[in-house]
């Protein structure tokens, strides 16, 4: 299994993990730190096949607020703006 470092994932990589995990899509994500008391997670939602982004979600993460909380908010705001595609 390949090991891929978060927030360094191109659109190769994300093809090669789709091929590896037989996914169509990725979820693919970073945290960006803009001051001592904020950051933003972005995730972005990956076509497999091609690597592309189709959808990104970001949200502002302040102390105190709970990482994982916030990133299952955010992909589950993907989840809904997928199904409003189809």
């Amino acid at each position: 299994s390949i090991k891929y470092e978060p927030g360094t994932i191109t659109r190769v990589s994300a093809r090669k993990i789709g091929a590896e995990i037989a996914a169509d899509k990725l979820v693919t994500g970073k945290i960006t730190k803009k001051t001592e008391t904020l950051s933003i997670v972005s995730l972005q939602l990956r076509d497999a096949a091609t690597g592309d982004i189709r959808l990104t979600e970001s949200q502002a993460l302040r102390p105190g607020e709970d990482l994982k909380t916030l990133a299952r908010t955010a992909s589950e705001k993907i989840k809904k703006r997928v199904a409003e595609l189809k």
